[in-house]
């Protein structure tokens, strides 16, 4: 993904689309187009669970229950 590809998909996100907003997340939590934003990573994560995507519940899930995923990048 490069930096157009992210601003389209953050602009679906935006739109309401979970699944984008799922793959921003990740994004978010990755830094790989953008900065690495624990913060934003939870914030897209949340909306895409709360609309309904399975792989954004699972990821919160792990994350709140299982082993506290490191979303600001830190080892």
């Amino acid at each position: 993904m490069n930096k157009k590809e992210f601003s389209k998909l953050l602009k679906e996100a935006k739109g309401g689309d979970s699944r984008a907003m799922y793959l921003v997340a990740l994004e978010y939590e990755n830094g790989e187009v953008v900065k690495a934003d624990g913060e934003k990573a939870l914030y897209w994560m949340n909306k895409s669970a709360d609309l309904g995507d399975k792989d954004a519940y699972d990821w919160l899930r792990q994350y709140y229950f299982e082993d506290g995923a490191d979303v600001d990048g830190n080892a």
